[in-house]
């Protein structure tokens, strides 16, 4: 357990960039309420309140981000010649390291293959994304050799969330019927900003190689259904059948 502090003092350290990112992680955690990736205040972790327009997932982000970028550029110079590749996206890209495993970007950075300007946030979703088009600024100022895209599953996430996206289960309903109209609504809603994103990116940058990150099966029961399972419980009366033995559930990396 960390030793607990006041709000101005993580604060400023975090400000001064005093703290390590590893120390970060003793006082913030993923909110357990909330349907996509946001890191928290922890409940012992503060000596008093912190400010209530204080965004402590955001800063958090900044700080990570910071560091890396400043890596990658310690390590521009015996780069040389190796693909470069900008990342966008949500927590398939980027993950707080201090919680979680590596990120999908950050392997690919760790690989030393590719020079990467990861600029994926782990809550966003592609609506975010689309309204700040970060990436395409990133890419005017160098243009790189590859584009990585994930997005989209934090937006399915908040659907799912607020019980617009899928009917009540009902033993007559086929399998298929299963999306209401806000359901299907939002499928096509992702389905429509890749599109704009993707039709933008090589528009303007043809030689570009592009890369998406994209889903298999869905598993509901994964992590005791922490992901869409928690909300597809909510949505039936009879427990979940459990499809898959549970070492390979907890083995898996797939979400």
């Amino acid at each position: 357990m960390a030793e607990r502090i006041t709000f101005f003092e993580f604060k400023d350290a975090l400000d001064q960039r005093t703290m390590s990112v590893n120390k970060v992680g003793e006082y913030v955690h993923i909110d357990p309420a909330s349907p996509i990736p946001k890191l928290i205040f922890r409940g012992d972790a503060l000596r008093d309140k912190p400010a209530p327009d204080y965004d402590v997932d955001r800063e958090v982000y900044n700080f990570t981000r910071e560091k890396r970028s400043a890596a990658r550029a310690s390590a521009a110079p015996s780069s040389g010649g190796i693909k470069s590749i900008v990342a966008e996206g949500d927590s398939w890209f980027n993950l707080p390291e201090f919680l979680m495993p590596d990120a999908i970007a950050d392997c690919i950075l760790d690989n030393g293959n590719f020079d990467i300007d990861n600029i994926a946030y782990w809550g966003y979703t592609l609506a975010e994304i689309l309204e700040e088009r970060e990436h395409i600024t990133v890419m005017r100022d160098n243009t790189p050799d590859i584009f990585m895209l994930s997005a989209g599953g934090n937006d399915l996430q908040e659907g799912l969330a607020e019980k617009g996206y899928i009917h009540q289960y009902d033993s007559g309903r086929d399998p298929d019927d299963y999306l209401t109209d806000e359901g299907i609504a939002g499928y096509a809603q992702i389905a429509t900003g890749y599109a704009e994103i993707l039709t933008e990116v090589t528009g303007e940058f043809p030689t570009v190689n592009v890369f998406c990150h994209g889903y298999d099966y869905p598993r509901p029961l994964l992590y005791d259904g922490t992901y869409i399972g928690q909300y597809m419980r909510e949505l039936t009366e009879r427990p979940f059948p459990c499809y898959f033995p549970r070492n390979e559930l907890s083995n898996s990396n797939l979400v």
